[in-house]
């Protein structure tokens, strides 16, 4: 069983008023982070992370909310704004669309 997390940035520009950016923290192949484990996601972030609600679920891979300390990424991951991905480059572009609808924005 594969656990997945989905990670969110929101960059809220107040000159702008109500511009916001949304950004995925992913690998540099556009994969979420991934472990076999939630305790291996401690390793991957130095133990950080703080595990929200399973949002999504397939036979094989489990979809968590999730937050960390923005500024302590590891170094194979990167935000990505949402704008820039497609379901030709990130293999879990539905599931995270379907994730940002579940948390409110709209896209």
């Amino acid at each position: 069983m594969n656990h997945k997390l989905l990670i969110v940035k929101l960059d809220f520009k107040p000159e702008l008023k109500r511009h916001q950016v949304l950004s995925i923290l992913l690998s540099k192949d556009h994969l979420l982070p991934t472990a076999k484990s939630l305790t291996k996601f401690h390793e991957i972030f130095n133990n950080q992370p703080k595990f929200g609600k399973i949002f999504f679920e397939t036979p094989d891979s489990k979809y968590y909310f999730a937050i960390i300390t923005p500024n302590k990424i590891p170094k194979n991951y990167s935000y990505i704004k949402f704008s820039n991905l497609s379901e030709n480059s990130t293999p879990d572009y539905k599931i995270i669309l379907k994730a940002i609808k579940i948390l409110g924005y709209e896209v």
